[in-house]
C-alpha cells in the first residue's frame, strides 16, 4: 500500500500536463487527495490506457476503460492507505 504523497512522486498519465488533483478513494473508503507529476500526457483516454500497460506511469482511467486489462493483469490497481494509519 502507498500513501497518497508517495503517489505524487510516480510519473502519470493524464489528458494534460496541468492535471487536476486526483480524488482517490482506498479500499477503507476514505479518500484522499492527490496532484499527480504528469510524465505523459495524450488526448485520449485509450492512448493513457496502452501507455499505463507499457509501464509508462500510473493512471486514474475509468473502470471500463481497464476492466480487461485488469482481469488479465496486464494492469494492477494501487492501494492508498491514509498516512495516519500507518
Amino acid at each position: 500500500m502507498l500513501e497518497p504523497s508517495e503517489l505524487a512522486t510516480l510519473p502519470a498519465l493524464a489528458i494534460t500536463r496541468d492535471a487536476s488533483p486526483w480524488e482517490l478513494t482506498g479500499r477503507d473508503r476514505k479518500t484522499a487527495l492527490v496532484r499527480p507529476r504528469v510524465g505523459f500526457a495524450a488526448n485520449r483516454q485509450t492512448i493513457l490506457v496502452d501507455a499505463a500497460i507499457a509501464n509508462l506511469g500510473i493512471a486514474n482511467l475509468p473502470t471500463f476503460l481497464v476492466q480487461d486489462a485488469l482481469l488479465t493483469g496486464r494492469l494492477g490497481r494501487i492501494d492508498i492507505q491514509d498516512s495516519q494509519s500507518g
